[in-house]
């Protein structure tokens, strides 16, 4: 008993630092070449146009992740980011159904039961997923995105409830 207590104490103290920023996995994921048949363009595409937020919560604070996630630089992935605001655009060619599992593919992050980002999941820091403040008890791979859709992940314990929307600004 105390060598699990032990153990569990090593391994949340362990844990990254959700205050500080995330590291851009780019490197594993989108450098131009397309990733799960999403391409990389030379400027946005604006025939299918939304808007989704994302939250990451450990411990009830919220994660840093890095902006201009989807733009390696010479081309602009179809999903991607502008900002830290956790805001995901979607601007594409075509209309279809993309997943918060596309968007972390291309960023080149972790995103499963077991893992996010650099956090690993179990039993007593378990994945809580939430969609516009309801919970969701699908694989977090195939949530769909959908406009000004609000998702939540939450790992380890929270205090209150995660954020059931998100203030977009104007025009999105």
């Amino acid at each position: 008993m105390a060598i699990a207590v032990l153990i569990g104490g090593l391994a949340w103290a362990s844990r990254p630092d959700p205050l500080k920023p995330q590291a851009n996995f780019d490197n594993n994921g989108g450098t131009g070449q397309p990733v799960d048949g999403i391409k990389c363009a030379t400027s946005e595409q604006l025939a299918f146009h939304i808007h989704a937020h994302r939250d990451i919560f450990v411990d009830g604070k919220k994660v840093k992740v890095p902006q201009d996630i989807g733009i390696p630089g010479q081309c602009i992935y179809w999903l991607h980011t502008h900002d830290k605001s956790g805001i995901i655009h979607v601007e594409s060619p075509v209309q279809r159904q993309y997943t918060l599992g596309n968007f972390f593919d291309i960023w080149g992050a972790p995103l499963s039961r077991d893992k996010v980002l650099s956090f690993d999941i179990n039993s007593s820091e378990p994945l809580r997923i939430y969609i516009n403040g309801k919970r969701y008890h699908g694989d977090p791979r195939k949530i769909p995105i959908e406009s000004h859709e609000e998702i939540a992940l939450v790992i380890g314990q929270m205090k209150g409830k995660p954020p059931a929307s998100y203030n977009f600004p104007p025009n999105y």
